[in-house]
């Protein structure tokens, strides 16, 4: 059985400082802010969120259980549920609760050739100035067969600044992920149209609350109860299931990556 602590004696280099939870290779940049998404309840998740959670679940109910697991921008560890039955390394820029190695992700990442089973980036590929490094070093830390799985968002608002640089198609995706070094790459679109037009009335209605006010937001608050109303019933008249369909006019929220290491 591998020891909880295995990422330990996998660290390479010298770092900084550590304490008792984690290892510091960097010091924390000072324009960098912890993640404040706060936990919701799983019924009250974006389609979004509940789309990538559903698909890595999907992928890690195959593995088997017990490998080590390094999980690359590990944040909030809002999937944490996922992984407990895995011996986990979370790696981070910034020290969040779930960080056991704090470092910088655009540079040589200080854990050994091929010391893991299996690598996790979710929500994380879109803040790296530098992915071609990440990924490349991704499959370093893999042993040969290893997994790697990726979720990253293609319709979604600017957040974390400043340290959000790019959104990724599946060409994009794939092509990084073979010059990586990874033999086998599937790349699946994440929701449709459907969810990207409610994620663009969500945040419209955001701004409507945040910008209006009186009679004005009264008559926006119904035009958009209407807007609803009637979108609901698009919905009953198409065909049934095309809502829920995997996206075919290109336009997914996000994308999911499986990657095997080659050998």
């Amino acid at each position: 059985m591998t020891e909880p602590d295995w990422w330990r004696k996998a660290l390479t280099g010298a770092p900084l400082h550590a304490d008792d939870d984690r290892v510091y290779f960097i010091e924390t940049p000072a324009d960098a802010f912890a993640d404040t998404q706060e936990e919701a309840s799983r019924h009250r998740w974006s389609r979004m969120r509940r789309s990538h959670y559903d698909w890595l679940a999907r992928e890690l109910e195959i593995l088997p259980t017990g490998q080590r697991m390094v999980d690359i921008g590990c944040g909030q560890s809002q999937f944490r549920d996922l992984v407990d039955r895995h011996y986990v390394c979370g790696i981070d820029f910034y020290p969040y609760p779930a960080a056991r190695v704090v470092t910088d992700l655009n540079r040589d990442l200080p854990l050994a050739d091929s010391c893991c089973d299996i690598a996790i980036l979710s929500n994380v590929l879109e803040h790296i100035y530098e992915p071609r490094s990440l990924l490349a070093e991704t499959g370093r830390i893999l042993q040969s067969g290893g997994r790697m799985l990726i979720v990253v968002p293609f319709f979604i608002k600017i957040h974390q600044p400043p340290y959000d640089f790019f959104r990724y198609t599946n060409f994009a995706l794939d092509r990084l992920c073979r010059e990586a070094g990874f033999a086998e790459v599937r790349v699946e679109p994440l929701g449709n149209l459907f969810d990207t037009y409610e994620l663009d009335r969500s945040v419209r209605a955001r701004i409507l609350r945040r910008e209006s006010a009186g009679p004005r937001r009264f008559a926006l608050r119904g035009l958009m109860w209407a807007e609803r109303k009637c979108d609901a019933i698009v919905h009953r008249l198409l065909p049934r299931g095309v809502r829920e369909s995997a996206d075919r006019d290109g336009f997914p929220h996000s994308f999911a990556v499986h990657a095997v290491k080659a050998p």
